[in-house]
């Protein structure tokens, strides 16, 4: 129950809905874990390194096209 501090990217769809954005990111051969709030989709960024951004480049391109 404790609040941490930090960032996040927030992605939104006029085509998919949040939970089956967040249900093909997590099922991608790499999963990317999100979660929701408001509508939308966020990734912590706290939690990335650079070495992830194009696993989830292309985990969001397979989702979203």
């Amino acid at each position: 129950g404790v609040i941490l501090k930090g960032k996040a990217v927030a992605l939104t769809s006029q085509v998919l809905g949040v939970n089956e954005i967040q249900t093909q990111l997590r099922k991608a051969k790499t999963p990317v874990i999100c979660r929701i709030n408001m509508g939308r989709i966020l990734l912590n960024v706290r939690t990335l390194e650079k070495k992830d951004y194009s696993i989830i480049v292309e985990a969001l391109v397979r989702t979203l096209g």
